[in-house]
């Protein structure tokens, strides 16, 4: 029997929003965003790593979504693993903390309809073959999730992610 992976993640949203103190307030709130971040960062780069491209797609903010389409996403991500044999190991997440706003990129395309702004660090190992022969790097990003306050005890979570390479490349083949 294969379990959905949105309803293992229902259950852990259900989980960590019961298992504060009931009435939290923002800044419980907040707290629990900041877990939530961290966790789904977690989970967003082992999708990636998978090269699992529609489960990173699902975790994005609804105006990214807007302006470019699963298939954009998926054929751009697809297409760069291929043509550089991208592989992605040792992914660690760390350090959660809290934005002003979003990332300069996206500040025209993300409107002020979201309560925090939330910062997680994560760094992983690269492994691509660039000019020729096989590279390694040591990656180091700070991944943007914004957080909407919907209940006075729960917390959403959408992942923040520049479109803008994905818009600008014509063509992916």
């Amino acid at each position: 029997m294969r379990v959905d992976r949105r309803f293992l993640l229902a259950v852990l949203w259900l989980v960590l929003l019961t298992s504060g103190s009931g009435s939290a307030g923002n800044d419980g709130l907040e707290l629990e965003a900041l877990h939530s971040a961290e966790q789904l960062t977690q989970e967003v780069y082992a999708a990636y790593a998978a090269e699992q491209f529609e489960d990173v797609y699902r975790w994005m903010a609804p105006e990214i979504r807007e302006v470019m389409t699963k298939k954009q996403y998926t054929e751009y991500q697809e297409h760069h693993f291929e043509r550089l044999r991208l592989a992605l190991t040792d992914i660690e997440v760390s350090d959660s903390d809290t934005a002003e706003r979003p990332p300069r990129g996206l500040r025209t395309l993300i409107d002020d309809a979201y309560d925090a702004y939330l910062t997680v660090k994560v760094q992983y190992t690269a492994s691509f073959y660039a000019l020729g022969s096989q590279r390694t790097e040591t990656i180091d990003k700070t991944v943007y999730w914004a957080a909407v306050y919907e209940e006075p005890d729960q917390v959403t979570v959408y992942l923040l992610w520049d479109p803008e390479d994905v818009l600008e490349e014509e063509s992916y083949q």
